[in-house]
């Protein structure tokens, strides 16, 4: 009977891929990836670095990511290495990539009881939730496809992090704290409110940590304690489990991407889970139309690079 269920929700996310790229404008039949379509090879799963050449086309000299970098420096001044230990460091490191290696199973499962929170964009965004014992939070899972490449997507998403206020107004701040290596780092959020003001402010410390996949590119992180950004007067720090975004080229069109977002908060505080559902689904896809509309914004003025 298991093996059955397992079958039948496979077939259930297939067709929902199916239909996502359909109604995205797209004649041809759909193929998928590895498993539901998101995922690259295991084999691929430690490429170490971006080499020049997948280095995003126009990216400034100070932003590349190459073999031979030790830093990424994005417009910040570097990070003092004598605050972390190499202890510390390479703990926050393994946060990071246990966080990529949970956020690609959640946006893989086939075998939990995935419930349909909301759809938008006539069907091309799917927001699911996910119920979990107690205390664990629901864990949400939003995918949907966006006309552009995954590389640029990787460069919005998490190379120009702290431009994100600018287009998504459920961020309220955006700020790299600390950067560990060429792949890790520690930020920190203010989510604005939502849901109608239901649910006021919070904000999260997170390690990123990200990983390139042949194509497809997978930013992951997960809630941590940083001294250097303790709790803040007037606001409540939320705290994030493993989650991410996972940007994998379309099976159709190579220069519109299937974006998968796997969250898992805990807004903490009192708040009723169906306020937490209504905000956490709206802020989701929120996401993915400011996310659409970033992208067009950037093309119209020219500032996308492939």
């Amino acid at each position: 009977m298991f093996d059955v269920f397992v079958a039948y929700r496979k077939i259930q996310i297939v067709k929902q891929m199916e239909a996502i790229h359909r109604r995205a404008g797209s004649d041809s039949q759909s193929r998928s990836y590895q498993s539901i379509g998101i995922l690259g090879s295991r084999s691929d799963a430690h490429t170490p670095y971006l080499t020049p050449d997948d280095t995003p086309p126009g990216t400034p000299t100070s932003t590349r990511i190459s073999q031979s970098d030790s830093t990424v420096s994005l417009e910040h001044p570097s990070s003092d290495d004598s605050f972390l230990t190499a202890e510390q460091r390479q703990e926050y490191i393994e946060i990071g990539r246990q966080s990529i290696q949970i956020c690609m199973e959640m946006a893989n499962d086939t075998m939990r009881p995935w419930k349909t929170e909301k759809l938008a964009d006539a069907g091309r965004v799917i927001c699911e939730s996910l119920e979990r014992p107690k205390p664990q939070t629901k864990l949400f899972r939003c995918r949907g496809v966006v006309p552009c490449s995954s590389v640029e997507i990787f460069r919005i998403l998490y190379l120009e992090c702290e431009k994100t206020p600018q287009w998504n107004s459920s961020v309220a701040k955006c700020e790299v704290l600390y950067r560990i290596d060429n792949r890790t780092d520690i930020i920190y959020n203010i989510a604005a409110e939502a849901a109608g003001g239901m649910v006021s402010r919070r904000d999260f410390v997170n390690v990123r940590y990200w990983e390139k996949q042949g194509d497809i590119y997978i930013s992951g992180g997960k809630g941590i304690e940083y001294s250097r950004m303790p709790k803040q007067d007037g606001i409540i720090r939320g705290l994030n489990g493993p989650g991410g975004y996972i940007m994998a080229p379309s099976s159709h069109n190579h220069q519109h991407s299937l974006v998968t977002w796997v969250l898992d908060t805990d807004l903490k505080g009192w708040i009723p889970q169906y306020i937490i559902d209504k905000a956490l689904a709206g802020v989701m896809l929120n996401f993915f139309s400011s996310l659409t509309e970033r992208v067009e914004r950037l093309r119209r003025e020219g500032g996308l690079h492939s």
